[in-house]
């Protein structure tokens, strides 16, 4: 079941993922909390101030390296949309769907 105001077409899959990111001018740890076709959740330490629109490159195991760019903060995370064009992510989601039914 979804939560309320949950627009998103695509199934997540909860994860917990240590992961690099990095925007124009540092790098940042990060954890993964969820992946979906379109995107991922992020914890972010509090140092992280990205807008809406800022590109930034992730690189996580499984997943690879990818340049998504930030779409909102909640105080869930930071939610990024992927590089629609990221063949190599949307074969580590094949991957990670594999798992989660696995469980």
């Amino acid at each position: 079941m979804r939560e309320a105001g949950d627009r998103r077409a695509a199934p997540r899959f909860p994860v917990t993922l240590s992961a690099r990111v990095r925007d124009a001018a540092r790098s940042y740890r990060a954890a993964i909390l969820d992946v979906s076709a379109g995107g991922l959740l992020m914890a972010m330490p509090d140092a992280f101030a990205a807008a809406p629109g800022t590109v930034l490159v992730i690189d996580a195991a499984i997943l690879g390296t990818v340049r998504a760019r930030v779409v909102t903060t909640s105080a869930r995370g930071v939610h990024v949309q992927v590089d629609a064009d990221a063949e190599a992510y949307s074969l580590a989601l094949q991957r990670v769907s594999r798992i989660a039914r696995s469980w």
